[in-house]
């Protein structure tokens, strides 16, 4: 419902301009702040907890400083506290923390993916302005992906996956997650291609929408919907790497530490939106082929690595041994 909504504001804008679109989301919140409210005593509400947050923190910089020995920050050892204190926590909770941070090592690839991801919510929407729209907004193709990924994980998970196992070949998680890799790096060699071919069409060719041509009011003469491949490959990706590696994780952690599990697959996006950033001076023309083919490159390079040091990640995980 939150993709079908977005194409209704991104056409609204375009056919009314932004103070139509904005009005009907405040309208849809205001509607549902208003149900919430009426329907308020209905809900069952659990009153706050403490966070493990802090203590895990705690658990972490302990054990970093003793060779990531968890054993080490349990009250049974020799050292029984930290600059005097006694610790906080129990034995089980040193073993909770460190299946948590066995169940989230995948995240710790996942920034390189976020950063080619991203492309799609900043540069795409560029590119397509580049490109004939014949009357489509040139922000509205985004949302391709969201309903791409409604689309393919039911077929994923109903058709492709148990035709796999069949077969006798079992799609592990490393092997979705390796397999989400080189679809994302598709992704970016399928942009730097249409780039290329921007570049090489009339009337500005590598230069499309400079001021020098034609006051940059004349798109290059690409269709838009070339871009649909690269949006469809980008939500496949998405969902071999950020659903499978976020459920796995989810359902290892503990049930105390799925918090921290949360919080640790959403920093992994902020550190890519900050790659993202990095590398945006480098985005003008015409070198914003070389970018996409620097980010498939990399995100290709990055899922063999992934491969390589992950393979064997379920079976420690089944030992509750350190990968």
């Amino acid at each position: 419902m939150g993709s079908l909504s977005a194409i209704a504001t991104t056409s609204l804008e375009h056919r009314f301009g932004f103070s139509v679109a904005f009005t009907m989301p405040t309208l849809a919140f205001a509607i549902g702040s208003c149900i919430v409210f009426h329907t308020r005593k209905i809900y069952k509400v659990t009153p706050p907890k403490g966070s493990v947050i802090i203590h895990a923190i705690g658990v972490l910089w302990l054990v970093s400083r003793k060779g990531w020995d968890f054993e080490s920050a349990k009250s049974s050892t020799e050292e029984p506290n930290v600059h005097g204190r006694a610790f906080e926590w129990d034995n089980e909770f040193v073993d909770e923390v460190r299946q948590a941070v066995q169940a989230s090592r995948l995240f710790v690839y996942f920034p390189i993916f976020w950063t080619a991801y991203s492309q799609m919510l900043t540069n795409f929407v560029s590119q397509a302005a580049t490109m004939e729209t014949h009357g489509i907004p040139n922000d509205i193709l985004t949302m391709i992906d969201p309903l791409a990924i409604m689309l393919f994980i039911p077929i994923l998970d109903r058709i492709v996956f148990p035709w796999f196992r069949r077969l006798g070949i079992p799609l592990s998680v490393t092997t979705r997650i390796t397999c989400g890799f080189i679809l994302c790096s598709g992704a970016m060699a399928y942009a730097a291609m249409v780039q290329k071919a921007i570049y090489a069409s009339p009337p500005c060719f590598s230069f499309p929408r400079a001021l020098e041509c034609m006051d940059g009011k004349v798109p290059n003469e690409v269709h838009i919907l070339v871009q649909i491949p690269g949006y469809v490959l980008l939500a496949l990706s998405e969902i071999l790497i950020s659903v499978t590696g976020l459920e796995h994780a989810y359902t290892n952690a503990p049930q105390s530490m799925r918090s921290l599990i949360m919080s640790l697959f959403i920093s992994t996006y902020a550190v890519g939106s900050l790659l993202a950033l990095a590398i945006t001076p480098f985005t003008f023309d015409p070198n914003i082929a070389n970018v996409y083919s620097f980010l498939s490159l990399i995100t290709f390079v990055v899922g063999l690595l992934f491969w390589f040091n992950n393979r064997h990640f379920e079976d420690a995980m089944r030992r509750h041994a350190p990968i």
